[in-house]
C-alpha cells in the first residue's frame, strides 16, 4: 500500500540536487516522528502548514496529519476504519546526500485493536533542510486489514443494530455511509452542499458505489470518501466536493497504467559523490 491515497500531491517545490546539513535532516526526523503520533498530530492538522515541508503544504498536512487527527477528535461517530498512529520505534535509516530512507514499527489504535504496523518513508531535503518531496509504503497492508477490518465490523454491527447475517463489507459500508453523511450535514452546507439530503447521501454511498479495498482510497469509493471525511472540518470548501458524489478532484477512478506512472519531479536518487544516473549511464 502506497502512503498516499493515490492522488495526493505528495511532490512539492524543488528541482535541484540540495546540501542539507545531516542535524538538519535528523532534526526533522526527530520532531515527525512526535508530530504523526496522537496526540500532537491534533495540533499540527490545525495549523493546515507543516513547518517542515516546503511552502504550500495545505493539502500535504492534511493528509499526513488531518485524516489521523479527525478521527482522534471524532469527525466519524463509531469505531473507525482508519486507525491513529501512537508510539513509533525506528527500525532502520538510511541517510545519502539530501535523501532519508526511514523504516518504523508503529502501534495504530482502532479501538477495537492496537496493532503495530510498519512503514518506509522516503524525504527529500532541500538547503535549509526543508521537505521538497516524500513518499510512504505501508508495509503487508493486506494482512494488517485482514486482521483488523472483521473486529471493525462486528463493532459496526453493534454500534448501527445491523442484522447479524450481513456481510462484513456491508457492514463496513454501512459505517462509513453513515460517517460520511453525517460529516456532510455538519459542514458541508449552503455552497458546499453536495447532496439534497442525508437519505440521498446514504443511498449513494452504499448503492451506487464500492466500499473500495484500502489500495483503492484514492479511487471512486466510500473508503476514499470516508478519508475525506476526516477533513471537512478543516476546509470544507476543499474537502466537500470529495465526499460528495463527483469525488472532486480525488475520488475518481483511475487507471492501472495512470497509478504506476510517478508523480515526482525528480527521482529518489542518492549516489556517493553527488553522481547522477546519467554520469552512470543508466
Amino acid at each position: 500500500m502506497r502512503f498516499s491515497s493515490y492522488a495526493i500531491p505528495l511532490a512539492l517545490a524543488g528541482f535541484t540536487l540540495a546540501d542539507p546539513t545531516l542535524q538538519q535532516m535528523l532534526g526533522f526526523l526527530q520532531q515527525f516522528n512526535i508530530d504523526i503520533s496522537y496526540p500532537a498530530n491534533i495540533q499540527v492538522a490545525k495549523s493546515i502548514n507543516y513547518t517542515g515541508f516546503t511552502e504550500g503544504q495545505e493539502l500535504n498536512t492534511e493528509y499526513l496529519f488531518g485524516v489521523f487527527a479527525g478521527i482522534a477528535n471524532g469527525a466519524v461517530a463509531g469505531t473507525p476504519l482508519i486507525g491513529i498512529p501512537l508510539n513509533g520505534t525506528l527500525l532502520d535509516l538510511v541517510i545519502e546526500n539530501n535523501i532519508m530512507i526511514v523504516t518504523t514499527l508503529r502501534d495504530f489504535n482502532w479501538t477495537v485493536a492496537i496493532d503495530p504496523t510498519i512503514w518506509q518513508i522516503k524525504f527529500m531535503f532541500n538547503d535549509d533542510g526543508l521537505v521538497t518531496q516524500y513518499d510512504g509504503i505501508l508495509y503487508r497492508s493486506s494482512a494488517l486489514y485482514a486482521d483488523v477490518l472483521p473486529k471493525v465490523a462486528q463493532a459496526a454491527m453493534a454500534e448501527l443494530n445491523l442484522p447479524a447475517n450481513i456481510s462484513q463489507t456491508v457492514a463496513l459500508q454501512t459505517r462509513a455511509a453513515t460517517d460520511i453523511c453525517a460529516g456532510h450535514e455538519a459542514f458541508c452546507t449552503g455552497a458546499n452542499q453536495q447532496y439534497n439530503s442525508t437519505a440521498d447521501c446514504m443511498d449513494f454511498v452504499m448503492n451506487a458505489i464500492p466500499m473500495g479495498d484500502v489500495w483503492q482510497s484514492g479511487q471512486n469509493t466510500a473508503f476514499c470518501r470516508y478519508l475525506h471525511t476526516t477533513m471537512v472540518q478543516l476546509r470544507p470548501t476543499v474537502h466537500c466536493p470529495h465526499i460528495g458524489p463527483s469525488g472532486g478532484d480525488m475520488c475518481f477512478d483511475h487507471t492501472y497504467e495512470s497509478m504506476v506512472q510517478s508523480p515526482f519531479p525528480q527521482p529518489f536518487v542518492a549516489l556517493p559523490d553527488n553522481l547522477t544516473l546519467a554520469n552512470l549511464g543508466l
